[in-house]
C-alpha cells in the first residue's frame, strides 16, 4: 500500500480534515500528516504546536 501526504495549517483542525484523513486512509492505507506554518498568513487560532495535538488526538484510533 501507498503513504500519502496531507500538508496544512489545519487552523482550526475541523471534522472536515479529519474525514479528509480518514478517507484517504482507507484508499491509500497510510498518511502523513503535515501541520505547516505560513509566515506569510496572520497568525491564526492555535500555534503550530497545538494544532499538530489537536491533530495527533483526532487521528488516534486510526493509527495503522
Amino acid at each position: 500500500m501507498a503513504t500519502v501526504f496531507i500538508p496544512g495549517s489545519f487552523d482550526p483542525l475541523h471534522l472536515g480534515h479529519v474525514d479528509v484523513v480518514d478517507q484517504a486512509l482507507e484508499l491509500f492505507g497510510g498518511v502523513v500528516v503535515g501541520v505547516l506554518h505560513n509566515p506569510e498568513k496572520p497568525s491564526g487560532m492555535f500555534t503550530p504546536a497545538e494544532r499538530v495535538e489537536m491533530e495527533r488526538q483526532a487521528q488516534h484510533d486510526m493509527a495503522v
